[in-house]
């Protein structure tokens, strides 16, 4: 028995956790845990220590062709780290009456497991070791995070993607300490794998396999690419290469996770994840024409379908539960196959196929921490309004289903902090939000081709691109908070940090104070060639005006924003607060800047008393591999925290 891929830490409460892992072969696998450091335990005698505790000793799970598992670990003890061990025995897919049998025939199966190495995984030990949350206001919060990872990074030349900050993290942790340094959790937030442009070992096993689907791009509409042939490709992906079948996708799964360094961080703590684009396809359900387009296409159904099945499979099976995870039938198909030992494969296809619209399937989910994290969905669950003819997007668009919705404000009322979590950045700079609000989703552009083209090509899909959305959780925040709010998505990082300024009279409320930190990409860098500045609208006029002028007539158009009819939505922006200079620019010495577009990973601190926030990103100097350093920081002052 040989694992393929992982193990991977994955749900985790104070009380629980589980390990997810790919196996060669079907078999039957059990993890144990065994406790080795934890916090003083009040109530119980000096020096001790909590039991072992044994998975329940499970089949894997066969998905087209391939062997996995999850294993929960129940009863563990807050705040405890567990070094961990994966013993197993072969099935060959085989349901034999005294493999379930376990407690009359305990003898005979303790015999017959084998200890599955696993040793690669660990980090300054013999074997992997996994941390259960600290109970309730006894240890300040850690959460790393981060997005966009191109596993084929490269090495040099202009198209290099620089140093890969998730394998350098690994190295990071090995010199901090686990109980006071190293974060709870790792929270991936979207593009583990960029199906689009996959690694190059990847492409080169999966380019000439019998029955290959080659799939048309779905990044201009249709008229277009009818109109002009030679500037958009015959194929999508890179060099003509696109996942297209569970396979590939699986593929660049385990060829992301697998490299020594990654596999470490991902076998000692635990790592939450969601979707973004890249993950399917760049542009996925960017607008409803898209939607329509892809949904036109028996190929690109069977692509989406597939990669949504092998998300569940390497991301989505070890998040905790969705809302509805009880009867959830993902869950079912997976516990029938394991218990049969049948392919699985085509009984989650067909699930799938029949969920690829927006709202019909749900992906969101809250992580059980203090303060918890609640984890949005913002790419899969997307409502699309009634079009006329003509048109790609409408005003009425919304960024989360209904369902989405109503989950997500049954939450925000709590005492103390609520951490939002999402792909895509909820705020931006000043100038490209407003730009969104204003043209995103305006009637008078949307129904051209070549306009909803340009947006498909420079990703416009963020929250201020859905002016309903935006206006929506602007207004839900009133009133509650302070918000933490993590996101990636746009390749270049920076933090926010201040209190709405929209005035009290007409909103009803105080203005509650967020912290906005983005940390993207943790490798796929910008060329150093590249001509992309998020600052550069500074200089560009407005509307007749600068930036400082559209602040100036938000403000004497203030009395509207509360309004339920009436809302000028592009003013509604002018009241958050905007970036911070704290990066320090990489171009001239000395100097900050409000953004980087180097490779980083960030880590969100919360305070034990939960009133006080701080946002670090971390990242390798231009000209060298083997340590991060910090590029920037945001805090709140001590105490200051608060609603």
């Amino acid at each position: 028995m040989q694992v393929i891929c992982g193990p991977i830490v994955r749900r985790t409460t104070t009380n629980s956790s589980s390990i997810w892992i790919e196996m060669d072969s079907d078999c039957m696998v059990q993890v144990t845990a065994v406790p080795i450091l934890g916090p003083v335990s009040p109530g119980r005698p000096r020096g001790w220590k909590p039991s072992n505790k044994n998975s329940p000793a499970l089949y894997t799970v066969k998905v087209g062709g391939r062997f996995f598992a999850l294993l929960p670990l129940e009863g563990l003890e807050p705040g405890w780290v567990y070094r961990y061990s994966l013993d197993g025995i072969q099935t060959d897919g085989k349901r034999e009456a005294w493999h379930r049998d376990l407690a009359r025939r305990r003898e005979r199966w303790e015999g017959a497991m084998l200890p599955i190495d696993i040793s690669r995984s660990s980090i300054g030990d013999r074997a992997p070791s996994l941390r259960t949350f600290p109970a309730t206001g006894t240890s300040d919060v850690r959460i790393a995070f981060g997005s966009c990872r191109k596993a084929d990074g490269g090495v040099s030349g202009p198209n290099a993607k620089g140093a890969d900050i998730l394998s350098l993290y690994g190295l990071h942790l090995a010199k901090q300490d686990r109980l006071t340094e190293w974060p709870h959790l790792l929270l991936l937030l979207g593009d583990q794998i960029y199906a689009d442009d996959v690694d190059r070992g990847v492409a080169a096993a999966r380019w000439k396999v019998p029955g290959r689907r080659w799939l048309a791009p779905l990044d201009a509409p249709d008229a277009l690419q009818r109109r002009d042939p030679k500037k958009y490709p015959t194929y999508a992906g890179s060099q003509g290469f696109h996942c297209s079948v569970f396979e590939d996708f699986a593929l660049a799964y385990v060829t992301s996770f697998s490299p020594a360094n990654i596999a470490k961080v991902l076998a000692n703590l635990p790592t939450f994840m969601i979707f973004d684009d890249h993950d399917i396809t760049d542009d996925w359900n960017i607008s409803g024409s898209w939607l329509e387009q892809m949904m036109q296409s028996e190929w690109w159904v069977d692509a989406v379908t597939d990669g949504l099945v092998a998300y569940w499979m390497y991301q989505g099976w070890g998040n905790p539960l969705p809302s509805d995870g009880v009867r959830d039938q993902r869950i079912s198909i997976l516990a029938g196959a394991a218990l049969t030992g049948r392919d699985a494969l085509e009984d989650l296809r067909f699930w799938f196929r029949s969920h690829l619209t927006p709202g019909s399937a749900d992906y969101y989910y809250k992580i059980e921490l203090s303060p918890p994290v609640l984890v949005l969905d913002t790419r899969h669950d997307r409502a699309f309004a009634i079009r006329r003819v003509g048109e790609h997007r409408n005003e009425n668009d919304e960024i989360l289903g209904a369902k989405q919705w109503s989950w997500l404000k049954s939450n925000l009322d709590r005492e103390g902090p609520v951490i939002l979590a999402m792909g895509v950045p909820f705020l931006q700079f000043l100038c490209a939000d407003w730009m969104m609000l204003r043209l995103a989703r305006n009637p008078l552009f949307n129904n051209q081709d070549d306009m909803e083209a340009y947006l498909r090509d420079i990703d416009v899909d963020q929250w201020a691109a859905f002016p309903a959305s935006f206006l929506r959780l602007a207004q839900a925040m009133v009133g509650r908070g302070p918000f933490v709010v993590l996101s990636g998505d746009v390749h270049y990082s920076y933090g926010v940090y201040g209190r709405y300024t929209l005035p009290q009279k007409h909103c009803g409320g105080h203005n509650p104070l967020i912290l906005h930190a983005v940390s993207s990409p943790l490798r796929n860098q910008w060329p150093d060639n590249h001509s992309n500045d998020p600052e550069m609208c500074e200089s560009i006029g407005l509307a007749g005006g600068s930036v400082k002028d559209i602040i100036e007539q938000a403000e004497s158009q203030a009395k509207q924003l509360c309004r339920p009819q009436g809302t000028e939505i592009s003013w509604v922006r002018a009241f958050f607060p905007e970036a911070a200079p704290i990066f320090q620019d990489e171009r001239q010495a000395g100097k900050k800047s409000r953004w980087t577009r180097f490779n980083n990973i960030a880590v969100l601190s919360v305070a034990r008393d939960q009133k006080s926030v701080k946002a670090q990103w971390l990242g390798a100097p231009p000209t060298g591999v083997g340590v991060l350093r910090e590029l920037g920081s945001l805090a709140s002052g001590p105490g200051a925290f608060i609603r």
